[in-house]
């Protein structure tokens, strides 16, 4: 439960400093990442349902064309993040990579489908169409990724000083 709580202030906080900072930080630059950060936290369907919930809220508030990151990042999730009872019995469906990298991976998917959700669904997009969507991708990016690898090394350091472990893991070493 306390988990879910941290999850829901940081998100909020994340949420009311783009809200008051419109004009120097682009929508979604410390919201994603945050996001991301809690998804990844502790794997685990709690989480899991919050972040979800967090991101439809943040689509209700905010509205674009697509509801693509909501539908569409835990999914990546389950993809990027292994599962420690897949890991066990040897199921290695997933992408491997390194617990620093997860989180600025996860952020450039996030980032990329909420300009990608923007776009019209009515026509194919065509390269003008393009040219808006990295002009909104890049500065995006150039906030987004560095809050994310500040978020991944203090996960690193959340799990260094025993933070992510859970208690039974703890009894059962002693």
């Amino acid at each position: 439960m306390k988990s879910v709580l941290a999850a829901a202030i940081c998100a909020w906080l994340a949420v009311m400093l783009e809200v008051s900072c419109t004009d120097l930080i682009p929508r979604g630059a410390l919201f994603l990442p945050v996001v991301c950060a809690v998804l990844t936290w502790q794997v685990g369907a709690r989480l899991l349902l919050v972040g979800g919930l967090l991101l439809l809220l943040d689509w209700i508030a905010r509205p674009t064309l697509l509801p693509a990151v909501p539908l569409l990042l835990p999914f990546a999730l389950l993809l990027v993040v292994p599962h420690a009872s897949r890991r066990h019995y040897g199921m290695r469906r997933q992408l491997r990579l390194p617990s620093p990298l997860q989180i600025p991976v996860l952020t450039m998917v996030a980032t990329t489908l909420q300009c990608a959700g923007g776009l019209s669904y009515v026509h194919l997009p065509t390269s003008a169409d393009l040219l808006p969507v990295s002009r909104e991708l890049t500065p995006l990016l150039l906030t987004a990724l560095p809050v994310s690898a500040v978020l991944a090394l203090l996960l690193r350091l959340a799990e260094e000083t025993g933070l992510r472990r859970p208690f039974n893991s703890e009894l059962q070493r002693i």
